[in-house]
């Protein structure tokens, strides 16, 4: 028997939120010409990790989310799809 999860018909799938916040985050990132380089910095974290966070590979923590929209100087729920 496959197991289904069910979701919100209201809320996107947990794929598609992640993919599209780390669009929101490159989007605002490149608004600003900063390097992923220059972000990470901005943030204490590894360029890796604002790659990965792009790329949707991994999902910021909300500590991560916070320092992130600190060095961008927006408010945390733009780093979020609308």
């Amino acid at each position: 028997m496959m197991v289904t999860e069910t979701l919100h018909p209201l809320l996107p799938a947990p794929s598609t939120l992640i993919i599209s916040t780390g669009l929101q985050l490159r989007s605002l990132r490149e608004a600003q010409d900063l390097s992923q380089l220059d972000l990470a910095e901005r943030c204490a974290m590894d360029h890796a990790t604002v790659s990965d966070y792009e790329r949707g590979v991994h999902v910021p923590s909300l500590r991560s989310l916070l320092k992130l929209a600190e060095a961008l100087q927006v408010s945390p729920s733009s780093l979020m799809p609308e």
